[in-house]
């Protein structure tokens, strides 16, 4: 059984070694994306992405220029086959005027994650979705909420 684990671990370390340093088609890929489709009620300032745990995406910007743009790519690179985690992390603030200026006071933490499914000689493209409820239900502070869109095909039908 030890020897077993030991031959697994071993191929497993060849097949990384093949994906991350000589590049080989084999395996997956990964490619993120952050899309912002946030009112005008809220200002990201901060965003950062981890995949299984390990940090791909860090931006930080209180002038509001982050939050400019609609969306911009975090990830794009081999992966090995299996399952994923994808977390996001978020610092948001609120943007109001005229007897709703109180609101630019706020500042809270947005934090989501998902796990995804990576098969050998996939591409998975994640849209990740930053968006907010309607209604009057919802308070100020949870109506932002972020959404994953995962899609995965082949990386021959992409070819």
């Amino acid at each position: 059984d030890l020897k077993e684990q030991v031959f697994k671990s071993k191929a497993t370390l060849k097949l990384l070694k093949e994906i991350v340093i000589q590049g080989a088609a084999s395996g997956s890929r990964a490619t993120v994306w952050h899309v912002n489709q946030l009112g005008s009620s809220y200002i990201l300032e901060s965003v950062s992405y981890f995949l299984d745990g390990k940090g791909q995406y860090a931006k930080s910007d209180t002038s509001g220029a982050l939050d400019d743009q609609e969306q911009f790519q975090v990830f794009d690179g081999p992966i090995p086959p299996g399952n994923h985690t994808l977390t996001v992390n978020m610092k948001l603030r609120g943007n109001g005027y005229g007897v709703f200026s109180y609101v630019n006071k706020y500042t809270f933490n947005v934090q989501s994650m998902t796990v995804f499914t990576a098969e050998e000689g996939q591409s998975c493209k994640i849209r990740v979705i930053t968006n907010e409820r309607s209604g009057i239900s919802a308070s100020f502070v949870e109506r932002p909420y972020v959404e994953f869109e995962p899609r995965c095909r082949r990386l021959s039908d992409i070819e």
